[in-house]
């Protein structure tokens, strides 16, 4: 951009070197959760199980972390409708 030319060749060849490397870390995963899923059949039951606590417990922390944003915002709703100034952080 320095020198006045319009970079589009750039993101297209980042984009695609992007997608390459998603593409082919995608296919090695599978190929290795099927060659375990294979080799280890009680597997499956045990991951399915922590996997289902893993995604609940970081809804959970989501959700709380979710209920302190709407606290901490209601807070600064109730302050601005009795017409006190907001807070400036620095």
């Amino acid at each position: 951009m320095q020198e006045g030319k319009r970079p589009i060749t750039i993101g297209f060849f980042f984009s695609l070197g992007h997608s390459s490397v998603v593409l082919a870390a995608s296919l090695v995963i599978a190929l290795t959760a099927s060659s375990l899923q294979q080799r280890f059949p009680r597997l499956t039951d045990v991951g399915g199980v922590v996997g289902t606590l893993i995604s609940v417990l970081f809804l959970i922390a989501i959700a709380i972390i979710n209920l302190f944003v709407l606290a901490s915002v209601y807070r600064l709703f109730r302050r601005v409708r009795r017409g006190r100034p907001v807070p400036r952080r620095n």
